[in-house]
C-alpha cells in the first residue's frame, strides 16, 4: 500500500473511527494481512505488538504473544524482501 492509499483510513480515523472500524474497512477493500499492520501503524502511530493486539481484538481472536509477535515480523521481512527483488 501507498501513502495515498492511506487516505482513506487516515480520514476515518480523523472523522472518529476506531482500529477495529478501520480494520474492517481495509479488510472488505481487500488489503492483505501485512498491509494491515503497515496500514494500522501508519494511520493510528502503533507499534507492532499494539496493531497486532487491536487486529486480534477486531477479530475476537485470543491476545498475541510473542511468538505470535516473532512470526509476523519474519513474515513481513519475507514479503519486503520479495518487493526489492
Amino acid at each position: 500500500m501507498t501513502t495515498s492509499e492511506f487516505e482513506k483510513f487516515e480520514s476515518m480515523r480523523q472523522a472518529g473511527a476506531s482500529v477495529a472500524d478501520v480494520y474492517r474497512a481495509a479488510i472488505k477493500d481487500g488489503v492483505r494481512e501485512i498491509e494491515m499492520y503497515r496500514l494500522l501503524r501508519g494511520v493510528f502511530g502503533l507499534s507492532l505488538l499494539d496493531a497486532k493486539k487491536a487486529i486480534a481484538e477486531a477479530r475476537g481472536t485470543k491476545q498475541p504473544d510473542l511468538a505470535d509477535l516473532d512470526s509476523t515480523l519474519k513474515q513481513m521481512e519475507e514479503e519486503s524482501d520479495g518487493e526489492h527483488e
